[in-house]
């Protein structure tokens, strides 16, 4: 896939996302096309306690900003931050 706005050359490029758990938070564009394995686990605190190995992803992207995502933030729109955004508080699967 390719994006357009990464083929012109400019950046670094700026994300905003608003979860609903997070909030507004802003981040930066790393890279595009990530594949991996990642291991999951669930939170030691809770039982039963499990964890998932070699969790393959492809295609994906990787953000960088402290706290941009977490938990109940599945479905929030990630977009350019190059406009203002309103905090969308309570919106899910934009």
């Amino acid at each position: 896939m390719t994006v357009p706005f990464l083929d012109r050359g400019r950046g670094p490029y700026a994300l905003q996302k608003s979860g609903i758990q997070t909030g507004l938070t802003h981040g930066t564009l790393l890279s595009l096309d990530v594949s991996g394995v990642a291991t999951s686990r669930s939170d030691p605190s809770i039982t039963p306690v499990w964890t998932i190995y070699g969790l393959t992803f492809k295609g994906s992207f990787s953000i960088a900003g402290a706290g941009f995502a977490d938990h109940g933030d599945s479905g929030s729109a990630i977009v350019t931050d190059n406009l203002p955004a309103t905090d969308t508080s309570g919106a899910s699967g934009l």
